[in-house]
């Protein structure tokens, strides 16, 4: 009877705090944006990004979740031989948005998860007797990324954002600066 007895308390305590956890909750598509800016990968030049995301809502009234995908390239010459890198990302991260005393800006640091589809490619000029060759290469990756940014309101239903985001995948690191715009339903 004891038994039963602690096992009901404790349903009854853990679904108290679920529905606590739930009620603060405010899942949903909250809004969508895109965003631009500089990659710096690993061992490669600097290049162009861009990128789309969604705003899936909190799960606290500070902490709020976001799916992205985004894409950049690099190509370089080098003599007879011409090399291109691609990096397609889809990821998810979660952002703790500090409380400030001006209602429109939101500092903010996160981290997340993704997922890298990264190709290369490279193309030798024949030489003498030897003809031309074609390699090509993809792989997947995952990436743990690290960072944060400012989200700052410019109207009802549009947000402006600027961050930096650090992302650790095996082979190319890579640092990210962009600013993006947000519509928010």
């Amino acid at each position: 009877m004891k038994r039963i007895f602690a096992m009901l308390v404790c349903f009854l305590a853990l679904s108290a705090l679920t529905s606590t956890a739930m009620a603060a909750a405010d899942f949903g598509l909250k809004g969508i944006g895109v965003r631009v800016g500089v990659v710096e990968p690993e061992n490669l030049d600097t290049t162009v990004g861009f990128g789309l995301f969604m705003d899936l809502g909190t799960f606290h009234p500070n902490v709020a979740f976001e799916t992205y995908a985004s894409y950049w390239s690099n190509s370089f010459d080098v003599g007879l031989a011409e090399s291109s890198f691609s990096d397609i990302v889809i990821g998810a991260k979660v952002e703790y948005m500090f409380t400030v005393s001006r209602p429109t800006i939101h500092p903010f640091i996160g981290a997340g998860l993704s997922a890298h589809i990264m190709k290369s490619s490279a193309s030798i000029a024949a030489i003498g007797p030897f003809e031309a060759m074609n390699l090509d290469a993809t792989d997947t990756k995952m990436g743990l990324d690290l960072g944060g940014g400012l989200r700052a309101g410019v109207a009802d239903q549009v947000d402006i954002i600027g961050e930096a985001w650090y992302t650790f995948v095996s082979d190319f690191n890579q640092l990210t600066a962009t600013g993006g715009i947000a519509y928010k339903f």
